[in-house]
């Protein structure tokens, strides 16, 4: 199946190309073994973005309820090797193979059954939803949903976006956020970006980089006090980023300003 978007040059979540030794060992490290239809998408591409936004659950009683996904792990970092930090740093269930997530919500293989189960686990609540009876099924289910009319307009309200903000669709996040560059809720808006620059999406914590980037002298100089403080937070947070052109990005606009 023929899952993954190959035309997109800053994909996080594509690592460099594995074999089958390199599979067997991770399984080996891991204790475990990955389905084969899960070692035969990774065979074509080592993790990424894919084609579909959205899964349709089981479990419910209620017809057509889908749940987003826009990115499935590989083996290395950020992806499977992840899976048992995140397990002990958000609580979640034991003997899982989390294979997508943003740390609201994750997608994992439950291992305790065979074939392993998907299920999505909502980190908040810990509530657990069967998705799947095998992760070959999974992959059926997988779609593409257009947005809902909700989502469809030019402009959000601040529950609106914060609810995107807290969600996995990066593009839309993307969107949202420029879309309130200009507000004059200034320390809502950076207490917004705060919380994103901890988004495990590339594009997210770029985006927020440029919106500080080109709006600082903005915040500077039009922010009340403890709004500075927010924003202050925020370039240190991006100054340790993995990403080495955020970090630069941080380090000029630091210089230039002599923050």
């Amino acid at each position: 199946m023929d899952i993954w978007v190959t035309n997109y040059d800053d994909d996080p979540y594509k690592l460099e190309d594995i074999d089958e030794q390199t599979i067997n060992a991770f399984e080996r490290n891991l204790k475990l073994k990955l389905p084969l239809s899960y070692k035969r998408i990774l065979q074509n591409q080592n993790g990424g973005i894919i084609k579909y936004n959205s899964v349709q659950a089981g479990g419910f009683q209620e017809e057509d309820v889908y749940l987003e996904i826009n990115h499935i792990y590989g083996i290395g970092h950020p992806g499977l090797l992840d899976s048992p930090y995140l397990i002990k740093e958000w609580d979640l269930l034991q003997n899982i193979l989390v294979f997508n997530g943003e740390g609201n919500a994750w997608f994992a293989l439950d291992n305790s059954s065979e074939p392993p189960h998907v299920i999505y686990i909502e980190a908040d609540s810990k509530e657990v939803i069967k998705v799947a009876p095998s992760f070959e099924e999974f992959l059926k289910k997988l779609t593409y949903k257009e947005l809902s009319q909700e989502y469809e307009k030019d402009s959000w309200s601040k529950e609106e976006a914060e609810t995107i903000f807290s969600g996995q669709e990066e593009f839309l996040i993307e969107e949202v956020l420029l879309s309130y560059q200009d507000t004059e809720d200034i320390e809502w808006y950076l207490a917004n970006l705060l919380q994103l620059t901890e988004h495990s999406s590339l594009l997210v914590r770029e985006a927020v980089a440029s919106v500080i980037g080109v709006n600082i002298e903005y915040f500077l100089y039009e922010s009340p006090e403890p709004s500075l403080k927010i924003l202050k937070r925020i370039i240190n947070n991006l100054s340790r980023d993995k990403s080495k052109d955020i970090r630069r990005e941080m380090k000029e606009v630091k210089v230039q300003y002599d923050l």
